[in-house]
């Protein structure tokens, strides 16, 4: 009977300190989301850069693309790993909205290419970046906010990037008489 008695706590001590630590892998629901999200927005924008890789004609373009596509792939690599180890789950592909995007940019060649592909890049960075803050400032897990705070400063380069290739397509708007 007093082995029962010394058993008992202990097995509820071992049950319990396993459900904390397990518990503890599993991330609170705005950290998931932003997880889930930063990967999608990630998938979305690697096979966009690689498009406008192949069919941009502006150079600030290309280069932007060309960052994206590194920073964004190396950004993915560690979502998926930590992913996996919290045990949530990523979606393959891009969002059906981002698919739609890019199928509508490549419809687009030439000057039009380039400014629509700079237009929805620059929607889906400022998108990741608003995402990103927030879950700087509201998420709990270390481990997630960690990975937001290293992802920011990419994001707000990527940012700056698709801003000065956008200049690129402005016009004078005025010429003086003459000249």
């Amino acid at each position: 009977m007093k082995m029962r008695f010394i058993l008992l706590p202990l097995t509820l001590t071992l049950l319990a300190t396993f459900a904390t630590v397990y518990a503890g892998d599993k991330p609170p629901p705005q950290d998931k989301r932003w997880l889930q999200s930063a990967h999608q927005l990630g998938l979305g924008a690697i096979d966009a850069g690689k498009i406008a890789g192949r069919r941009s004609k502006l150079p600030a373009v290309d280069k932007a693309a060309k960052k994206i596509v590194e920073d964004d792939q190396a950004l993915d690599d560690e979502l998926k790993t930590l992913a996996k180890d919290m045990g949530v789950r990523l979606a393959d592909t891009p969002s059906a909205q981002m698919q739609s995007q890019l199928q509508y940019v490549s419809s687009k060649s030439g000057g039009k290419f380039d400014k629509a592909w700079t237009r929805m890049m620059l929607e889906t960075e400022l998108k990741a970046a608003n995402k990103t803050q927030q879950e700087i400032a509201k998420g709990e897990s270390e481990k997630i906010k960690r990975i937001a705070k290293k992802a920011l400063p990419a994001i707000n380069l990527q940012i700056d990037m698709l801003q000065y290739a956008k200049s690129k397509f402005r016009k004078p708007t005025s010429t003086p008489l003459g000249k």
